[in-house]
């Protein structure tokens, strides 16, 4: 089954409305700009081929599911290459500018643990349904619950310990 001209045109405009999306997604599960465009890239070069199936059906669901195994490839190259994330979570976020504010939740997000930061990031940020994050993420609905939990007591306990210290 070949990709067609109207499918590939159909692929484009899909491309240009779920990307900032997408981008967003991948950024706050990264931490990193450039890595999140590289991510976004990697799944949507991943759908393309897939596109005549996936295009009648969830396409952005499919293309966040893409995007959060490659986050999940990323991670265990990553752990494979003993590389470690140099820089510490800032001690206080400035409110002056709201992308400042942004990439404070960002570097929050990075003391997570992968699952948790997923979970938190689809649950929270995104705004999905507790069962879309366990179907998206091939999880139980309690594993979701659990790690959402545990996930947001960490930034809680985490902003507390910056505000005693302020």
């Amino acid at each position: 089954m070949g990709v067609t001209r109207g499918s590939d045109e159909e692929f484009i405009a899909f491309v240009s409305s779920s990307s900032p999306g997408l981008l967003r997604l991948a950024w706050m599960l990264s931490g990193s700009e450039s890595t999140a465009e590289e991510m976004v890239q990697d799944a949507l070069s991943r759908v393309y081929p897939r596109w005549q199936s996936v295009s009648a059906s969830a396409p952005l669901a499919y293309a966040r599911r893409v995007l959060i195994n490659v986050n999940i490839d990323r991670i265990r190259a990553r752990s494979r290459e003993g590389v470690t994330v140099h820089g510490a979570v800032p001690e206080r976020g400035a409110v002056s500018s709201v992308v400042e504010d942004r990439d404070h939740v960002v570097r929050m997000l990075q003391i997570l643990p992968p699952r948790e930061r997923q979970v938190v990031v689809l649950r929270c940020y995104v705004g999905l349904p507790e069962r879309e994050v366990a179907d998206l993420l091939g999880i139980s609905l309690g594993n979701v619950k659990a790690a959402g939990s545990r996930g947001l007591s960490k930034l809680r306990g985490h902003l507390k310990k910056v505000e005693a210290r302020s």
